[in-house]
This record gives C-alpha cells, structure tokens and sequence, in this order.
C-alpha cells in the first residue's frame, strides 16, 4: 500500500501546486487523510478483536474480501483527484473565457478603455 500512497499523495500535491484553490484542495486532502486514518485505526481495532475471538475461522473467510474493498477505496480515491483536476481545469476555462468577455465588452465601450486597459 506504500508505493499507492506516495502515488495518490504526489498527484495530489501536484494538483495542490497547480491550484489557485488551494484552500478547498487541502480541505479535501486533510479530509481523505483523515478518512484513511480512521479506516486503518478501525481495521487495527477489528484485528485486535478478532484476535481476541474464536471467530477467527470466520473472519479469515470474511478477510479475503477485504483486500477487493481496499481496491474499490483506492479507485475511487483516484477518481476523486481525476475529477477534481477536471473541475479546476473547468473553471480556469470559464475564467479565461470571462476574462476574454470582459476584455471585449471594454473594448466596446470607448470611455472606459483607457482606464481600464490593464490585463
């Protein structure tokens, strides 16, 4: 699971860097590594107790499941980070987009052209 993490985090980091919304993308980065840390702290918990029972024949069974979950977290941690990039590059769209508007309806209007013909 290591070489994941450096992989999701430095994608994420990227993203981090790239953005001029870099408020909502550490919200969103404390909020997974938070997530995570929950989830191992609660599979740590679940070991302890399942250690402790003799449900361990069952929960051995069960287990072999849990490497799939694991995958479904870690594609969906992905699809996340893809989509947020997707969003970002949207918005730096719509705002160049504005920006070009703007620029043009300036141009229209002559008095206001030399005031405002910083870009």
């Amino acid at each position: 699971g290591d070489e994941f993490s450096k992989e999701f985090f430095s994608a994420l980091n990227t993203l981090e860097r790239k953005s001029k919304w870099k408020r909502k993308m550490r919200q969103v980065k404390s909020f997974v590594v938070c997530n995570l840390k929950d989830l191992e702290a609660g599979i740590t918990a679940l070991e302890r107790d399942i250690d402790g029972s003799d449900l361990l024949g069952h929960c051995n069974d069960a287990a072999a499941g849990s490497v799939v979950d694991e995958d479904i977290l870690k594609a969906s941690l992905w699809r996340t980070v893809v989509q947020l990039s997707l969003n970002l590059q949207k918005e730096k769209e719509m705002h160049l987009k504005t920006k070009a508007e703007l620029k043009e309806s300036r141009g229209r209007r002559a008095p206001f052209s030399s005031t405002e013909n910083e870009s």
